[in-house]
């Protein structure tokens, strides 16, 4: 699944439930600007891939959350589950990784990788029951 420069704001929401997914990358979210309350959830899915599970590159949240909840998530080579970098959150905006399972081969990378990612004005980022 991929998303590329995509605008979600007013209170919008985008919420994928009981979806599995298997690919190079599984969810690869890119350049999305999420604003005014709106939020993007992913809850009950499967994931497996090559390379990243789910990518969170170059984006904005502003006021808004992002949610990954229940989320079973594999890599079967050589990267990283859950990859955020160059993302901006400000005005309380949220990110929470919660009742999920990362798995990447031990010799490798990371199950959970942030980078570059910059927080301002009472926002926060939640890891909760994780392993």
């Amino acid at each position: 699944i991929y998303l590329s420069s995509v605008n979600i704001s007013d209170g919008s929401r985008l919420v994928m439930e009981d979806t599995d997914v298997e690919g190079y990358n599984g969810l690869y979210m890119d350049g999305l600007l999420i604003r005014g309350g709106s939020c993007v959830s992913l809850f009950a899915m499967s994931i497996v891939a090559n390379v990243r599970s789910i990518s969170l590159d170059k984006s904005t949240l502003n006021g808004s959350s992002v949610s990954v909840i229940e989320v079973n998530s594999t890599c079967s080579s050589t990267y990283t589950c859950i990859y955020v970098v160059n993302t901006l959150m400000s005005n309380g905006s949220s990110l929470s990784l919660t009742n999920s399972t990362m798995s990447v081969p031990a010799t490798y990378k990371y199950d959970v990788y942030f980078g570059n990612l910059e927080m301002e004005s009472e926002s926060f980022i939640s890891v909760l029951n994780v392993t």
